[in-house]
């Protein structure tokens, strides 16, 4: 998550401290683990920068 935040304000030329806050308990520990990926079943070829000059070129 830390690695979107800072694209996203990087890419937004926005200046602002990104800090990492621990989540307790299994769903957090899943995430972190990457239980909701599903590289097997990926779809699209779309990065996460593509996304964001798309949506800030389009604003």
């Amino acid at each position: 998550m830390k690695e979107l935040e800072r694209s996203y304000l990087e890419a937004t030329g926005r200046r602002r401290p990104v800090f990492t806050m621990k989540v307790p308990g299994k769903a957090a520990r899943a995430y972190a683990a990457g239980g909701n990926l599903t590289p097997e079943q990926a779809v699209g070829g779309r990065t996460w920068e593509e996304l964001l000059a798309a949506k800030l070129a389009a604003a």
